[in-house]
């Protein structure tokens, strides 16, 4: 299995785990320490888009490169939210999505970094808003085991970026996305 191979699934996943909450207040904590419930969804909202027209082989927005401002949170956007996970799943899914480089904030990444960053968003955000809303996220042991292997490549800068907080400890005998979770600095045991 690859990333590419997985990932329609792994954003379905997310996105009718997304569609499945019918309330939650903006103001809730999240596992993003920084973060909380709006401000979260602001940022997966235009991190979703963005990385979904990359996937498509399109530029960055000029004017907001990573979309929705501090809007999104209104209104349906379980749904919006849910539709534009669907969209980053479909633009990764295609195999040229993968091949060449793509430009990125200012710099040059390869097509396939910038594609495992958009299935570690997809679904480390996905988990978040979930149990933020007090849902689970039932993810596939494949698709977590891919998590697994990705985010274990990426820990380290991950943390000097601050996209991954300290490592979490998690028992070996856990699912894989419950390992991911940790590696990622989040407690899959996190209840708010």
């Amino acid at each position: 299995m690859t990333t590419a191979s997985t990932f329609s699934i792994a954003a379905g996943t997310v996105a009718e785990s997304l569609r499945a909450i019918d309330r939650l207040d903006p103001a809730a904590p999240t596992p993003c320490q920084d973060w909380d419930a709006a401000a979260l969804i602001n940022h997966f909202t235009g991190t979703a888009g963005a990385l979904g027209r990359i996937g498509w082989g399109h530029p960055l927005d000029p004017d907001h490169p990573w979309g929705q401002g501090d809007h999104a949170a209104a209104g349906d956007w379980s749904g919006r939210l849910a539709e534009a996970v669907d969209g980053l799943g479909t633009a990764w899914s295609r195999p040229d999505a993968w091949h060449g480089s793509v430009s990125f904030g200012g710099s040059e990444m390869t097509a396939e970094a910038v594609g495992q960053m958009a299935f570690a968003e997809a679904l480390l955000h996905g988990w978040d808003l979930t149990r933020t809303a007090g849902q689970p996220l039932t993810v596939p042991d494949e698709i977590g085991a891919e998590l697994l292997r990705l985010v274990a490549v990426t820990a380290e800068l991950g943390r000097t970026m601050g996209a991954y907080g300290p490592e979490v400890p998690v028992a070996g005998d856990r699912p894989t996305f419950d390992r991911a979770l940790g590696l990622a600095g989040r407690d899959p045991d996190w209840a708010g």
